[in-house]
């Protein structure tokens, strides 16, 4: 029965075994009766035959189910020679925390923003390493950008050789390798992804509340002291709201950033995003629709700038229907968040029946601790998808209409390095960025590219900073000194906001550690252990020092007499289930329900955040002229308008010249 194949150093250890034979060297039969052996160790020695007999009888002593003394202790050092090395989980104790905690964790995963992913297809396809050095061959502006790769690799013509060689089946099952690796790289991709957000969690959160501070102070602004702000600075203060997420311009060196001036800002942000996205709010200002890029500089060489701004002009809709679309397209926080919350919440459900069922099961327990510990991912997903900036940047894209011309490859040619150590660094560096594109791939594939959930905060404030600069700098949108110094006062972060952000993250992290630590440290043996001392070490390794020296004041287990086997005091447990443990069921049951509240609330509260942040940009955005509407009322006739001959459209005539202009209140047909 307890011949275990399996070595107790690999999991092999049994405990009910490990009792018995602790019966059996407490226990001995003299003249036909049970008696006490002169070693008698294993229970207490204030416990007689008679209440052995009965344990007996009426429950199973090393797989008691109620918890009814006596219970089973042997010494440490016993333990150590009769039952060395540790007991694995049953499948089911092990599969519990993964179906019911793990796999809502990867649907919260999914919807936390990244920047890249691994890339599948590694030995059939390798990247192109050139990319962004030659002109796109495409004049499609909106057609989304391939991902760097090349035709073929070495693994993909021997797959073609072994298909004509062998035959179909062994072609199918060549291919069946290839999708089962594929599919390996993406649950690769999909747990490694899942790891950093759940140890990157407090840079996330913290970023996050950073970045929803700096959205509410814009919106509160514009709504409240933002009478004197023009419409376009209006459009581009809520473009960074919506926008604000994206990669802003190409990777520079830190020399050359330093050593940008303001007078070459034109120049040096030409073929930045931020100034293509911020094209949108030049559609309000009919005089600029030929310069699409927003500061000047035309989005179609070679062509004759009257004519595309007669082409544009019949077109445009302005920056608020476009706003609001970029609002519009972002995902229900319902449908993404609500649902993985629910099915987490539903875990904690079935964990506390279970633990009312069975009470003292410690594997409840275990459950329990670990769906409140992993719940750092849920709050980061919660806090994430409040803010109003889209994770997909392709609505973006296919609204600014216009491919970034950018150059990703790692440049050091222009600064090789002056000594030997310069240059053997700028070399490495390159190895590493070519190793990091080689196994991984931007997330979205389109011209555009958010940063990561942890650089949103700063990413938005230098959006902010950056239009600040435009509009005060530049004076490109008129917009009085009186209004300027009320965006730049309002956009400052200060203490209050620094003290928001940080009592936000401090709650969302403290929620999930003193609930796990809780029920962790409460389960007996009560005290300080792997999993106490595991969510103390997350949340703050340096407490450690202090939280066991506090301890050591009260508590009621020698802990120190583990170190030495030969200490009495040192003793294990190795009844099934204890009294101790029934009563202890009682705080599991009201730690998950407190943690079942907490989730809810923070999805709740969330949910009530981001609709204001909506209502706030909505009023905002509906505040814009609509420019569609003027240029119909404006129109000579119902679906056309006349416009003269200007010097830059050749003609023999001095006739005026007919151009119907589509009218965007009708459609083509």
């Amino acid at each position: 029965m307890f011949n275990n194949p399996v070595s107790p150093y690999l999991g092999g250890q049994n405990f009910l075994k490990g009792c018995l034979l602790a019966l059996n060297d407490s226990l001995t039969i003299i003249d036909g009766k049970l008696a006490k052996t002169d070693n008698f160790f294993a229970f207490d020695p204030s416990t007689t035959i008679a209440d052995i007999l009965d344990a007996a009888i009426n429950d199973s002593i090393c797989s008691s189910v109620t918890g009814r003394p006596p219970e089973v202790w042997v010494p440490y050092e016993w333990c150590l020679n009769r039952l060395p090395g540790w007991q694995s989980a049953s499948l089911s104790g092990a599969m519990g925390p993964l179906v019911q905690f793990i796999l809502p964790c990867i649907a919260f995963c999914y919807n936390i923003p990244r920047e890249w992913k691994v890339r599948v297809g590694l030995l059939r396809e390798k990247p192109n390493l050139d990319l962004g050095l030659r002109a796109p061959t495409d004049t499609n502006p909106t057609a989304p950008r391939s991902s760097p790769s090349s035709s073929s690799s070495s693994f993909s013509r021997l797959c073609r050789r072994i298909g004509k060689s062998v035959g179909v089946w062994a072609n199918g099952f060549v291919i069946l390798v290839a999708v089962t690796f594929e599919l390996g790289v993406l649950a690769l991709d999909t747990l490694l992804w899942m790891a950093i957000c759940f140890v990157m969690a407090g840079p996330m959160i913290i970023s996050a509340a950073y970045e929803y501070r700096l959205d509410w102070k814009n919106l509160d602004m514009l709504a409240h002291r933002g009478a004197g702000v023009p419409n376009v600075s209006r459009a581009r203060l809520l473009l960074c709201t919506v926008a604000g997420n994206m990669k802003m311009r190409d990777d520079k060196g830190k020399d050359e950033e330093e050593g940008e001036e303001m007078g070459g800002l034109l120049e040096a942000q030409g073929r930045s995003a931020w100034v293509q996205i911020m094209s949108i709010a030049e559609e309000d200002k009919p005089q600029a629709v030929s310069q699409v890029d927003g500061l000047g500089l035309s989005p179609f060489p070679g062509r004759n700038s009257s004519v595309v701004a007669v082409e544009a002009e019949g077109t445009r809709v302005g920056p608020r229907l476009k706003l609001q679309t970029l609002l519009d397209a972002q995902p229900g926080f319902g449908g993404y968040i609500g649902a993985p919350t629910v099915f987490f919440i539903g875990s904690f459900g079935y964990n506390i029946a279970d633990s009312d069922n069975s009470p003292g099961q410690e594997t409840v327990a275990i459950t329990l601790a670990f769906g409140m510990f992993w719940m750092y991912i849920p709050h980061t997903a919660v806090i994430s998808n409040t803010l109003l900036a889209s994770n997909d940047p392709s609505t973006l894209q296919g609204l600014v209409g216009k491919k970034a011309e950018k150059t990703r490859q790692f440049q050091d040619t222009q600064n090789p390095g002056k000594t030997p150590l310069e240059r053997l660094t700028n070399s490495s560096r390159r190895k590493i960025h070519d190793l990091k594109r080689s196994i991984t791939k931007p997330a979205y594939e389109s011209t555009y590219e958010p940063v990561a959930m942890w650089k949103r905060g700063p990413n938005k404030q230098s959006w902010m900073f950056e239009t600040i600069k435009v509009i005060r700098d530049i004076h490109r949108d008129d917009c009085p000194p009186d209004a300027v110094k009320v965006i730049e006062s309002a956009l400052v972060f200060g203490r209050r906001d620094w003290a928001f952000a940080l009592s936000l993250t401090l709650l969302l992290l403290s929620i999930p550690y003193v609930l796990a630590f809780t029920t962790s440290y409460l389960t007996p043996m009560k005290g300080l252990s792997c999993r106490s001392l595991t969510h103390t070490v997350f949340f703050l390794s340096q407490c450690i020092q202090v939280a066991i020296w506090s301890f050591d004041t009260h508590r009621t287990v020698d802990a120190w007499s583990w170190i030495d086997p030969t200490n009495p005091n040192a003793r294990a447990g190795l009844s099934n289930i204890t009294e101790a443990e029934i009563r202890a069921s009682k705080n599991w049951n009201i730690n998950g329900a407190l943690a079942s509240v907490a989730l809810s609330l923070v999805t709740a509260v969330g949910w009530w955040h981001r609709r204001e942040l909506w209502k706030k940009f909505t009023e905002e955005t509906m505040k814009l002229p609509d420019v569609a509407a003027e240029l119909s009322s404006s129109k000579l006739g119902p679906s056309h308008t006349r416009l003269r001959r200007t010097s830059s459209i050749p003609s023999n005539t001095s006739e005026p010249l007919d151009m119907p202009l589509l009218d965007p209140s009708r459609s083509p047909g």
